[in-house]
């Protein structure tokens, strides 16, 4: 066998590493495919740019944050958080006719919890967040055990 800094082994090394790296939310976990066959919000898609199809002509308001630039959509009841280069990184919806995971804002926590559970999310510690290798899932819960809120995010 060469020594492990032969030039050939080296080569295949970082050939591994990087494809290893380019996989990341793509590898066999949880994925931002995935995360996007679970998001139902106005054909919002991680990734992509622009406004999604269900929101054009729809009025926004714009607010710098750190990570990029929100839109919100009260019309819609969505919010659509972007990266500095364009691309969207957040959805954020209180709308019943979306859903998130097959979760709709008014379904009860316990529903929802099941779903994000079978999805592949984890709790994180916090109060009704959960996270797998590619996104965290807020659900905000009112006094009555209903989810009002959906955050999904891309993880930095």
């Amino acid at each position: 066998m060469p020594p492990v800094t032969s030039p050939s082994r080296l080569m295949f090394l970082a050939a591994a590493v990087s494809l290893a790296l380019l996989a990341g939310c793509a590898g066999a976990g949880p994925s931002v495919k995935a995360a996007n066959d679970g998001l139902h919000v106005f054909g919002a898609k991680f990734g992509s740019a622009g406004v999604p199809d269900g929101l054009a002509g729809v009025p926004a308001e714009e607010t710098p944050c750190l990570n990029g630039r929100d839109f919100s959509y009260e019309a819609k009841e969505v919010l659509i958080g972007y990266t500095h280069s364009g691309s969207i990184r957040k959805v954020v919806t209180r709308n019943p006719d979306t859903s998130i995971y097959g979760i709709r804002p008014g379904d009860d926590f316990a529903s929802a919890e099941s779903k994000v559970l079978a999805a592949g999310f984890r709790e994180t510690g916090a109060k009704h967040r959960y996270g797998n290798e590619c996104c965290l899932l807020t659900l905000s819960v009112d006094e009555t055990g209903r989810v009002f809120n959906l955050l999904l995010e891309l993880r930095d």
